[in-house]
């Protein structure tokens, strides 16, 4: 007696679903054993010890690399030969691989001297692979591992904005924390205490303002006309129309050495600059 259809389709659909599962927990085990790709970069900054080998001679040395993106510059130091010497490296990285180039022309060398290393990231933080070019020999290794690394700054605090106030003389008008070529930031030191100077914070007399390497600012006064503090400037908010910049020996002609330029138009009184060298009044 030959099955129901409907029976027989049932069956079938059994049969796969279950061939479907055993393929889904095979995968499933088969992705537990297979390594995730690391992300630890082929080659870091820092301070390494470095051996090569040729003709089964040993020579030491060590080499001081700074690696930014994917540029690779530094210095190698070596014992030898003919004598000390300390010569320039330059290369670059490439997926899990980095080539150094070692500069060895002079310093006794009277010929062309140039050496190419190869090498690939492996346990303990080593590094191995080869060399070629001048004064080595085929089978030429190399072995670098990790002596120390350049720590990295801590975190400038956090700090609180600026707070409101009833005696505002002029405001932070514009605010470039990116200047240079990181994250940076304007201070404004208030009665002792120091705070974040952010974009449109109200200023008044005897704040300090203060930019760092990386950041310009530009403060608007009430009474008209602007000025903009440099990187690294410290100004004092005098009054309502005068500023004076701290730690600085300038005269009226050097105004923009000293790290301001100004904008006068539309001034309703005369806004003062304050140096060392005196006082600049400037009318609009």
């Amino acid at each position: 007696m030959r099955p129901f259809i409907g029976q027989g389709m049932s069956q079938m659909f059994v049969r796969r679903t279950r061939r479907l599962l055993l393929l889904g927990v095979l995968a499933l085990c088969l992705s537990a054993v297979v390594p995730a790709a690391s992300a630890e970069p082929v080659l870091r900054s820092g301070t390494y010890a470095v051996t090569v080998r040729t003709s089964g001679v040993a020579f030491q040395s060590t080499w001081t690399l700074r690696v930014t993106g994917s540029s690779i510059t530094g210095t190698s130091t070596w014992t030898c030969c003919p004598g000390g010497r300390t010569d320039p490296l330059s290369g670059s990285v490439q997926g899990a691989t980095a080539t150094i180039v070692r500069d060895c022309n002079g310093q006794g060398i009277n010929v062309a001297c140039r050496q190419t290393y190869v090498v690939r990231a492996g346990a303990s933080g080593t590094l191995s692979g080869t060399g070629s070019g001048y004064g080595a020999k085929p089978g030429t290794t190399i072995a670098m591992k990790l002596k120390s690394a350049p720590s990295t700054p801590p975190a400038a605090p956090k700090l609180p904005p600026l707070p409101p106030t009833a005696n505002a003389t002029a405001r932070i008008f514009q605010h470039n924390a990116n200047h240079g070529k990181g994250p940076g930031r304007a201070t404004v030191k208030r009665d002792g205490k120091l705070y974040s100077g952010l974009l449109n914070s109200k200023l008044q007399n005897g704040d300090i303002i203060k930019t760092d390497g990386n950041t310009v600012v530009a403060v608007e006064f009430i009474i008209g006309g602007r000025v903009g503090i440099n990187i690294n400037t410290e100004v004092e908010m005098i009054n309502e129309r005068a500023v004076a910049i701290r730690g600085e020996s300038t005269t009226r002609a050097a105004l923009k050495n000293a790290g301001l330029w100004v904008k006068a138009d539309k001034l309703r009184e005369p806004l003062e600059i304050q140096t060392n060298g005196g006082v600049t009044s400037i009318k609009g």
